[in-house]
């Protein structure tokens, strides 16, 4: 069985059998999570972006 799956939040793709990365509708890097993360290339990036931005919190803002 196939499925494609397009993924916004990139944690729901971490175990799947084969990622494909696309820019400008080409394909620019494919593999597995950890195989793409070893290639430090757009997939990195993408990922640290995205786990940074999971630790971001709203903050209380208070008047002074």
């Amino acid at each position: 069985k196939t499925v494609i799956m397009i993924a916004h939040r990139l944690s729901s793709i971490t175990d799947a059998d084969c990622i494909y990365v696309l820019q400008d509708g080409e394909i620019v890097e494919s593999g597995t999570h950890s195989g793409l993360i070893e290639q430090n290339g757009i997939f990195t990036k993408m990922w640290k972006n995205y786990s940074e931005a999971a630790e971001w919190k709203i903050a209380k803002e208070v008047n002074a």
